[in-house]
């Protein structure tokens, strides 16, 4: 999960949109029409989220989430981002003769391959993206579909929301670590770290603009 959580970083700064606890889920409802996705949702997937808002105008957002080869540009944001002599804790490189699917490595030398699987807008006030990423961790092989959200939020401000459905393969796994809490607890470490990464990649996507970084809710 560690891959996803980093992606994300890059695009939690862009991603929004909240919805009630016992309304039915329109980021589930768009996901569901893609096979990819619905691949992954069709099982009992834990669950994680993550909100909140940056201060970002959103046409920069706009131009960020627009951008055709997005993955490339947070590859190459992040690690300018490090500082001097300070190796990046991961890469994505795009999967040779594919136009949407990006193969990354962890500072551990864990694979995965993350596939862009739709994007919608960015418009006057409403973003979406759309990811699958297949990959193996210490709990073994999973997949996880990963959902994000921007609009704007008065001058000057991007609110986001981000959704994150795992499904470990290993069922003996899937069982006994779940039990425990183990690998929900990991995705939730996680997602705490990512905002630093955030915070980093975003500043450097705008370093021509003033931005000041506001701290999202907490993940739950």
């Amino acid at each position: 999960m560690n891959f996803t959580l980093k992606l994300a970083a890059a695009l939690l700064a862009l991603v929004a949109a909240a919805h009630a606890d016992d309304a039915p889920d329109p980021v589930r409802l768009v996901a569901t029409n893609y096979p990819l996705a619905q691949a992954v949702l069709s099982n009992n997937c834990i669950v994680v989220t993550a909100s909140g808002q940056v201060a970002v105008a959103w046409v920069s957002a706009q131009n960020m989430l627009g951008r055709r080869r997005l993955l490339d540009d947070v590859q190459r944001a992040y690690a300018a981002s490090r500082p001097a002599g300070k190796k990046a804790g991961f890469t994505i490189t795009p999967l040779p003769g594919q136009t949407n699917v990006w193969h990354y490595i962890n500072k551990d030398n864990e694979p995965s391959d993350i596939t862009e699987v739709a994007r919608f807008g960015p418009d006057a006030g409403h973003a979406e993206m759309l990811f699958r990423v297949d990959g193996e961790r210490f709990f073994g092989n999973f997949k996880v579909v990963l959902a994000m959200q921007a609009w704007p939020e008065g001058p000057g401000k991007t609110c986001y929301r981000a959704k994150i459905w795992a499904y470990p393969e290993n069922g003996a796994v899937r069982f006994f670590v779940r039990q425990l809490g183990l690998i929900e607890r990991f995705f939730r470490k996680k997602t705490g770290e990512i905002e630093l990464i955030a915070r980093d990649v975003v500043l450097q996507l705008n370093r021509e603009q003033l931005v000041t970084y506001v701290a999202p809710t907490t993940a739950h």
